[in-house]
Order: structure tokens, then C-alpha cells, then sequence
């Protein structure tokens, strides 16, 4: 399981889902499966007694996030709820897992809440053609400016490129690289953010701008680019050199 999106602080385990489900059915009302509470936000899953399960995810107010949104009506938190299907899951009661309705493959908990957390953060990005067209066919703004300023810093955007190239070189699908290159790019980010670990009103409104990067949005970018590269041709051509000599 990778590092996901958020850092747990607190994770609960899954209840017993044969001892609980009876009690679902008997007084008709939702059974919470399992919840991750990171400090900011929390995940809890629920299903109720037709074992439709939702993921909901809710954040509280802070300084930061002073914006009300849809929640519970207390003006104090966010709290938008998701049905599992929705964010492409099936839910296996039997082993408490979920299904990639895509792939087939099996996911936990936190990979359905990772999911959940990313389309969470990124409702408020879901940009017009008009907002695209003012940044030169970008979501927004913040991952313009990001990727206007890899493109012209030589040394940070050869240290991109090759990251592409090696992610490009794993057996790796194309999808799940773009994911990887998206995470390992925020990382950087981060690192090398010079508020990172302060306090001060400069802090939260710089935090509040990286939050707003479409890492996933840059990486389709970077990776086009890497493609074009020359070493991952090479790369490209070693790999398929040994399929071609046992012909």
C-alpha cells in the first residue's frame, strides 16, 4: 500500500461486519465500517441495511479553511459524502475490501479513501473553458505558474523529466505513473517550499496556493515531455531489444 494522500495521525479498524450487520438490518440505520481520522480531515465509511456504502469525508474549520461548504449545517465543517460506486468500487463484505470496478483488482480501505480524499480537495478545481482559456489551457492559476516555472528553470526541469524517464521505464501503466510522478512532484514542492514549517499568515497563504496545484495535471505535462526525451527512447529501445532477439 502506498503513502496515499493524507498523513493518518489516528486509524480505527474495520468493525466485525458479521456482528454488526444483523444490528443494521434490525434497527434500520447506517453502521459505520471503518473511519481514519488525519487531524484536518476524516474518513468514515457507511453502509446501511441495502449495503450501499458511502465514503463521507469532513474537514473542520480552521484559519485556513474559514469557507463554509456542504456539511452538516453547523458552519464549522465541510462534509460532502460519496457512494463508493461513484469513485469506481465495489464493496466485498465477506473480506471487508473493495473491487476496482476497472481493473478487478482489490483495493483497502485506504486506497477507496484515498479516492475519496483526492475528488474531496479537488471539487472546487472542476474550472470552466473560460478559467482554461485564461491560463493558457490550465486548470487554474497555481499549476501554470508551476509548470511555467519548471519549463524555464533548466536544472529543476531536467530533474522532472527525469523522474518521467524512469517512471516511463517501470512496467508501470501509463496511468499509475502519471500518479506516481504527481505525488513524487508535490513531494518536491514541498521540500523545497522556504515557509515550510512556519507559522505566520505568509505560511497559510502560500500553503493555501500549493494546495491548489493540479499535481496530476502537471505530470500528464511533464510525462508528454518525457516521452520526447532521448533517454527514454533509449530506455524504450533496450527494453524492447530483448523481446526482439528471442523472435
Amino acid at each position: 500500500m502506498g503513502e496515499g494522500i493524507v498523513t493518518r495521525k489516528e486509524m480505527a479498524k474495520p468493525v466485525d461486519w458479521f456482528e454488526q450487520i444483523a444490528k443494521v438490518e434490525e434497527e434500520d440505520r447506517n453502521l459505520e465500517l471503518y473511519s481514519i481520522d488525519t487531524g484536518e480531515l476524516k474518513v468514515s465509511f457507511k453502509t446501511d441495511k441495502d449495503l450501499n456504502v458511502k465514503a463521507e469525508v469532513s474537514r473542520k474549520a480552521t484559519m485556513s479553511t474559514v469557507k463554509a461548504g456542504p456539511g452538516c449545517g453547523c458552519g464549522n465543517c465541510e462534509r460532502v459524502e460519496y457512494n463508493v460506486t461513484d469513485l469506481g468500487y465495489e464493496y466485498v463484505p465477506e473480506t471487508q475490501d473493495f473491487v476496482d470496478i476497472e481493473s478487478g483488482d482489490t483495493r483497502t480501505f485506504d486506497d477507496v479513501m484515498d479516492t475519496a480524499v483526492e475528488k474531496y480537495l479537488s471539487r472546487d478545481k472542476k474550472a470552466s473553458v473560460r478559467k482554461k482559456a485564461d491560463y493558457e489551457g490550465w486548470s487554474n492559476y497555481e499549476t501554470w505558474a508551476l509548470a511555467l516555472w519548471v519549463d524555464n528553470d533548466q536544472g529543476l526541469h531536467e530533474m522532472v523529466i527525469e523522474e518521467g524517464v524512469r517512471l516511463l521505464g517501470t512496467e508501470a501503466g501509463e496511468d499509475d505513473i502519471k500518479y506516481k510522478l504527481g505525488a513524487w512532484l508535490k513531494d518536491q514542492v514541498g521540500e523545497m517550499n522556504p515557509l515550510s514549517g512556519e507559522a505566520s499568515m505568509f505560511s497559510d497563504l502560500l500553503s493555501g496556493a500549493i494546495s491548489e496545484i493540479d499535481f496530476r495535471e502537471a505530470a500528464e505535462h511533464f510525462i508528454t515531455t518525457a516521452k520526447e526525451n532521448a533517454a527514454y527512447d533509449e530506455a524504450k529501445q533496450q527494453k524492447e531489444q530483448p523481446a526482439e532477439e528471442g523472435e
